[in-house]
């Protein structure tokens, strides 16, 4: 019979050597569930990396000879409709600008020299600055009613300057013009580069270009290509729709 320190040491020794298993145990199970998410945080990371240099390759290759053609043909279309639009704009200017004149010199004169134009109503009179005057001033009755109102003195000046900045922005779409003109003859241009060039010129478009080259906006784009007709549709009847197309300027 074994002494009792014997069998002490020996279950002692027996459930250290278990403790010692479960907790291997329970290492082995972390370290492996610790390199499993490893593996796949790195196979995260790749697809990533692999993605990246995907489009970073697709931004980097260079434009093909074709789409440049392409594009130089839409600038000479855009700068030609910008040029006629600058023209229009001139024509508008001057014409709004006489309009402005002929009604200076038939408004009513203060002693001062200023012109005042009374309102449709008869209520109240402004000067040709569009400061509105105390009846202490002027009384509007003694003003002719054939003399120019002050409503058609004041859209004519808001018209004059929707046309100064009109024009302000078509100088600068030429610029924008010139300079994507020059960017094209880059022989390192990027396919990226050049769609680039290609949206800014669409959605910076003045209005008065977009008009005359038929160009729809960017939102309106997306509008109408949600509302395409599936091509099993039967063809509209109607016979308006051809007339609803717009108009393409051609240079």
């Amino acid at each position: 019979m074994e002494p009792l320190s014997v069998k002490s040491a020996r279950l002692e020794f027996t459930l250290r050597a278990q403790i010692t298993a479960e907790q291997r145990q329970r290492l082995l199970m972390e370290m492996g569930a610790r390199l499993n998410a490893e593996r796949n945080q790195a196979e995260v990371e790749k697809r990533r990396r692999q993605d990246a240099e995907f489009f970073a390759s697709m931004e980097a290759t260079l434009a093909p000879a074709h789409k440049i053609e392409q594009f130089t043909i839409k600038l000479d279309r855009y700068e030609t409709a910008t040029v006629q639009a600058l023209m229009d704009n001139d024509r508008d200017t001057v014409a709004i600008r006489d309009k402005i004149d002929g009604m200076l010199l038939k408004a009513h004169a203060l002693p001062d020299g200023r012109r005042v134009f009374k309102t449709e109503d008869g209520t109240r009179v402004f000067d040709e600055f569009g400061a509105q005057l105390k009846t202490e001033e002027i009384d509007p009755q003694a003003i002719d009613d054939a003399k120019p109102k002050w409503e058609a003195f004041d859209a004519a000046g808001i018209e004059m300057d929707r046309l100064a900045k009109e024009r302000t922005e078509l100088i600068d779409y030429q610029s924008k013009l010139d300079r994507s003109r020059e960017r094209a003859k880059d022989s390192k241009l990027t396919e990226g580069e050049l769609s680039a060039l290609d949206k800014e010129l669409g959605e910076t478009m003045p209005d008065r270009v977009r008009k005359l080259t038929g160009e729809q906006k960017p939102d309106q784009q997306r509008e109408l290509a949600a509302d395409v007709v599936p091509d099993s549709a039967p063809p509209s009847t109607d016979p308006n729709r051809a007339a609803m197309a717009p108009a393409t300027f051609r240079p």
